[in-house]
């Protein structure tokens, strides 16, 4: 008798408990609990890759010779470039599955080459207690190739629409490596078009070690910001907020395919509008109740996102935090004199908001507890809403004006140098990055606890704060 059966047995055992037991409201809660635990159980085994001869990785540890399509615009490092190939052939049979291919930066490939590769397919291995073959299983990889013999068959194989939005980003790509330079195009790169093999390994040492490290990957922070600043700039200029909310999700669209639609950028872009959909018509209090179905959803899609993705975790945080704390942050924000302008303290706000409930998991995802994040965070994170405003418009603009990209992109320039001036001072202090391999589990549940206490002592001492 498989696992699987036995979780399906007890799933029709709970509902059956739940039909029957349904006038009894804490022994319902009870069986939905039980439910939800053993359905996400079965979820996620029946996601698990079945090895047969159909699959890719079934040739894990062998020499082969195949041809695929490379089926997403290629990530290009300072010495390298990733492909991922899709509609794999071997031995003129048709593979299931996908393959991360790892090769020289010359010759440069693009989306939809086929190509013939002959190589040794490897199954995922893990490496400094940092577990690479669970995050490459969120994606569906399985097998990976290092540095095969590649030979360029046919171009333009791939989706028509895709091609074109890629070849998009590649310019806006171009646009912002002519006009900074490194590590400020790098860094740039990563925040807006969710480039990070762009930064180099020295940077990026840097920003683990001060806490910083989660500016770089657009995640639900990002989006939230640049949300929230489309919406404040449309409403300040005289639409309604339902017309801004319509127009600001078309953009939200519009900008996530331009850069590749990511998975990240795609989960928060989708969580963000179905959460502002409840502002929209007047349901904030059922504001959490619309995220976590929009989780649920994305989660029996990909049921690994939970486990393995840091990203789902940190934009279900971020919007949360929004969520939760905003009334209250924007309530004693207002009585600050230089914050009377309210689109700059809604920015602030929304901004501080994003980070409380993503705090511990940024600690001990990117810098296992940095000494110096606190600070370091501080003195950046206001910079983050201004870049995302000044390099939308200098992207757009030097696309139109290519001879002045230099001159508009001087405020970005000096936004990101003093963020990476900020982060090598304070990478400088002695012991700032301790070597731990793991944040103490007593971590998290303290700072949780702590939070819940302030969050149930202000809302009692405000009745009807909310």
């Amino acid at each position: 008798m498989s696992f699987e059966f036995i979780l399906f047995v007890c799933i029709i055992l709970c509902l059956i408990g739940i039909t029957f037991l349904k006038n009894k409201k804490n022994l319902v809660i009870l069986f939905l609990f039980v439910l939800s635990l053993f359905f996400g159980m079965w979820r996620y085994i029946i996601s698990l890759p079945i090895n047969n001869i159909d699959q890719i990785q079934y040739y894990n540890g062998q020499n082969v010779v195949l041809e695929g399509i490379i089926n997403k615009n290629p990530g290009r490092g300072i010495k390298s470039q990733q492909l991922e190939i899709e509609n794999i052939n071997i031995n003129n049979k048709n593979i299931n599955g996908k393959l991360l291919v790892a090769t020289d930066l010359y010759p440069k490939f693009n989306y939809g080459d086929r190509l013939r590769l002959k190589c040794s397919l490897e199954e995922p291995s893990d490496f400094e207690g940092f577990s690479y073959q669970r995050y490459l299983a969120r994606y569906n990889l399985y097998s990976i190739c290092f540095y095969p013999k590649i030979d360029a068959l046919e171009t333009d194989q791939g989706n028509v629409f895709y091609a074109q939005v890629f070849k998009i980003k590649n310019k806006l790509q171009n646009i912002i490596n002519r006009s900074l330079e490194e590590p400020e195009a790098g860094l740039l790169s990563a925040m807006i078009l969710g480039e990070k093999k762009a930064i180099n390994e020295d940077l990026r040492v840097i920003f683990s070690c001060t806490g910083l490290s989660h500016i770089i990957a657009i995640s639900g922070m990002h989006i939230s910001i640049l949300s929230f600043l489309l919406i404040i700039f449309l409403v300040e200029i005289g639409f309604s907020r339902k017309c801004a909310y319509w127009v600001v999700l078309f953009l939200l669209f519009v900008y996530i395919v331009l850069i590749g639609a990511p998975a990240s950028a795609v989960r928060a872009g989708f969580m963000g509008a179905m959460v502002g959909f409840a502002f929209l018509i007047g349901r904030i209090g059922k504001a959490m109740n619309v995220l976590l179905f929009t989780a649920f959803v994305l989660l029996m899609i990909n049921p690994k996102l939970l486990r393995d993705d840091i990203g789902f975790q940190l934009s279900f945080l971020a919007i949360s935090g929004i969520i939760i704390f905003y009334p209250i942050i924007e309530k004693y924000s207002a009585g600050f004199n230089f914050l009377k302008y309210k689109p700059i303290r809604d920015i602030l706000n929304m901004t501080v908001c994003a980070q409380i409930l993503t705090w511990p998991f940024i600690v001990y995802y990117f810098s296992f507890f940095s000494i110096v994040s606190i600070i370091s965070n501080l003195l950046v994170l206001w910079a983050l809403p201004a870049i995302i405003v000044f390099s939308m418009f200098a992207l757009l603009l030097s696309w139109i004006l290519p001879f002045f990209s230099i001159l508009l992109f001087v405020p970005v320039y000096f936004l990101l140098k003093y963020i990476v001036v900020v982060a090598s001072v304070l990478e400088k202090i002695p012991f700032v990055c301790p070597s731990l391999n793991q944040v103490n589990i007593f971590y998290f549940l303290s700072y949780y606890f702590l939070l819940l206490i302030f969050y149930l002592k202000i809302k009692k001492s405000r009745k009807g704060f909310f």
